[in-house]
């Protein structure tokens, strides 16, 4: 098992027992970017935004979070 899959399946977990869609909540969105980097794969890294979303919930401007698309 790639060791990125076992540590997505603790924050997962994590996600689950804390209000894992509320991405306004900081600590959320710090877990979700982390799931999004985690897998090689991740279909919300192939469109643009969600991971974006992410960082701007986080208070990145949406200049900066969209300046690599």
């Amino acid at each position: 098992m790639n060791e990125n899959y076992k540590y997505a399946a603790h924050i997962i977990s994590w996600l689950d027992c804390n209000d894992g869609y509320n991405t306004s909540v900081p600590e959320v969105a710090k877990m979700r970017i982390l799931l999004c980097l985690a897998y090689e794969d991740n279909r919300e890294l192939e469109n643009v935004g969600y991971f974006e979303e992410l960082l701007i919930s986080l208070g990145i401007s949406q200049q900066e979070a969209y300046k690599r698309t």
